[in-house]
């Protein structure tokens, strides 16, 4: 067993094809890197759940958000709401929606 595992030791240290030694070693980092770093497909995978996560997350805080923007006219009808402002309010609500006005109800 000395003798199979002496001679490429030998080669090694002694700069015996030196350039297949290189090559070996190479792949040997490039190996334990890649177990290191992780598949990248599962990286991909990975990032693009978390953007849909994310996606859902802004998503239904802006559900939450216009649904509490129309309990509030919906709260000011019943007060007696002139006409006018209730066209207003939801107008800036449709807004909110195609993001072409602010947020207006108050």
């Amino acid at each position: 067993m000395e003798s199979d595992f002496a001679k490429p030791l030998l080669a090694m240290l002694g700069g015996f094809s030196a350039l297949v030694v290189y090559r070996i070693i190479e792949r040997l980092v490039e190996a334990v890197a890649s177990f290191v770093r992780g598949d990248p497909q599962k990286q991909l995978e990975s990032q693009t759940r978390e953007i849909k996560t994310k996606a859902a997350e802004d998503e239904a805080k802006n559900r939450f958000k216009l649904a509490s923007d129309l309990m509030k006219v919906q709260d000011q009808i019943g007060t007696g709401m002139k006409t006018e402002e209730i066209k207003k309010k939801i107008g800036a609500l449709i807004g909110k929606l195609t993001d072409t006005e602010e947020d207006v109800v108050s």
